[in-house]
């Protein structure tokens, strides 16, 4: 073997254990940055929906003294206005970001809160079964 091809030989390995090296380490990085954005998602679920049960059960309780004042008033209505409000004041959310409220009622996803293709005061909804 001569000198050239054993340095050539030489440099092929350490290029193929320094690539090894590299995609381990971008692998363990981007596997670290996932679980951290992925609690920090949930982390805002759990807030998001405890804030909505508080608000909900505020607008529950008073019910009784706003129907002394008002028969029409609505608790779930009431709550879904507070929502909506809140979410406003962060237009950049839709930009990057989507927060949406939703329940099932029969085969139908109802939106209750925007999603971002569609009107906020009045969102579409979409069959439990969709693929969209």
């Amino acid at each position: 073997m001569t000198g050239q091809k054993r340095l050539f030989s030489l440099v092929a390995i350490l290029t193929a254990i320094s690539m090894a090296v590299v995609t381990v380490a971008l692998a363990i990085l981007y596997n670290s940055a996932f679980e951290q954005q992925r609690a920090r998602l949930v982390d805002t679920v759990e807030s998001q929906a405890s804030l909505i049960r508080v608000v909900a059960t505020y607008n529950q309780s008073v019910t009784p003294h706003l129907r002394d004042e008002n028969p029409e008033y609505d608790p779930f209505a009431a709550s879904l206005s507070q929502l909506r409000a809140a979410h406003q004041e962060f237009p950049g959310l839709g930009e990057t970001g989507e927060f949406t409220l939703a329940r099932q009622e029969g085969d139908q996803i109802v939106f209750l809160l925007n999603h971002r293709h569609c009107n906020l005061d009045n969102p579409q909804p979409i069959p439990l079964s969709s693929t969209e």
